[in-house]
């Protein structure tokens, strides 16, 4: 959830400063369409659109590659960006009204790239990933 909180400086000068409200682990899961571990391989120069090359998926359908998309190019405190060669754990969720499966990643939450809370979220999810089976 987005919260922007009005900030007033001078006279009648505004500024406007946005923050996230944490998800629980639960909200991020509950809210996220697809789960995938990729790199960021393109992205405009505003970082409204994007592509993850995916190299595994932890939650949704077989994907090769993910579109990023959907926010306004407009730049505001409260505006979440990646660049080109991030790498990670991607928490993503539908951008709605999209022809074309579009996904949004519009919170912090919604990107992991330190590498042993990836691996705590692949157990999370597949409870036997990386052990073998008895």
């Amino acid at each position: 959830m987005l919260v922007l909180v009005p900030v007033f400086l001078g006279l009648g000068a505004g500024v406007v400063s946005g923050y996230w409200a944490p998800m629980s682990p639960e909200e991020l899961l509950k809210n996220s369409h697809l789960i995938v571990v990729g790199e960021l391989t393109e992205s405009d120069v505003e970082g409204a659109f994007g592509v993850i090359r995916v190299d595994e998926i932890l939650k949704g359908d077989p994907i090769e590659s993910v579109t990023l998309g959907g926010r306004s190019a407009l730049v505001h405190s409260a505006t979440v960006t990646y660049r080109v060669g991030q790498k990670g754990l991607w928490f993503l969720r539908r951008a709605p009204g999209a022809t074309n499966p579009v996904y949004r990643a519009d919170n912090p939450q919604r990107f992991e790239s330190d590498a042993g809370k990836i691996a705590g979220w692949k157990e999370r999810l597949h409870p036997a990933h990386g052990r073998s089976a008895r």
